[in-house]
């Protein structure tokens, strides 16, 4: 029978062991820190974005965490999340999406100066697709800077001015059509529905922008609606 040929053990350096006993213990702490619950994660993705529906944030969760939320055990856990996160006041539900609370009450000072009259506000921005960019050819909305190729960006969909301008919001809040002013006059005041790409990570400043851009134009084209005998 053949002798198997023992190798000489290799000489461990002074101090090498303790080095990566420390070197592993760093990580593992690391870790922990890093480590953050669904309700964090979750407040998190609503304060960065400002306003988010249940799909939105599903779908954040699994780009930036990996998070399936298509598994009964997540949704459960995202359930919770969300009721703790209001019940403790961190989060506002209106209607099917979630904001913070200071976004909320800034909403409740401006129905009341309103007198219970409704005015259409600003919507979000909706986040249609996120992706990697296939070129260098897209440029951010939000920051006017190139989206490198393989970058993560997302696809998002702004139709504030549209809506208040064709009457589909006021529709919505009375829940039905008395009361409600006509609208379908989003041609003439040359409104759309835009879409375009930002970075991934330029969301909340996009949301801050487009509510700028809708602030500032939307009393002009109320004050051209009311004059045309557009608006009530």
């Amino acid at each position: 029978k053949a002798k198997r040929r023992l190798m000489p053990a290799r000489k461990r350096k002074a101090g090498e062991h303790d080095d990566k006993v420390s070197a592993n213990k760093k990580n593992k702490t690391a870790k922990k820190k890093t480590k953050m619950t669904m309700k964090e994660m979750v407040v998190h993705l609503v304060e960065e974005i400002g306003k988010a529906g249940l799909a939105t944030i599903k779908k954040e969760l699994q780009i930036r965490y990996d998070i399936d939320c298509k598994s009964q055990r997540n949704k459960t856990r995202l359930k919770k999340a969300l009721e703790t996160a209001v019940s403790a006041k961190i989060l506002r539900k209106t209607g099917g999406s979630y904001l913070t609370q200071e976004s909320s009450s800034d909403e409740d000072e401006s129905e009341d100066e309103s007198d219970g009259k409704y005015e259409p506000v600003f919507r979000g921005l909706r986040v249609m697709k996120t992706e990697k960019a296939k070129s260098n050819r897209s440029t951010c909305k939000a920051c006017n800077s190139a989206i490198a190729k393989g970058a993560s960006r997302h696809r998002v969909s702004d139709d504030s001015l549209y809506v208040a301008v064709s009457g589909g919001e006021r529709n919505a809040y009375n829940g039905s059509h008395e009361g409600c002013y006509r609208g379908g006059y989003e041609e003439i005041y040359g409104t759309s529905r835009e879409t375009y790409f930002i970075h991934a990570d330029c969301l909340k400043l996009a949301n801050r922008l487009a509510e700028e851009h809708f602030n500032a134009e939307w009393p002009l084209i109320r004050e051209a609606m009311t004059y045309n005998g557009h608006f009530p």
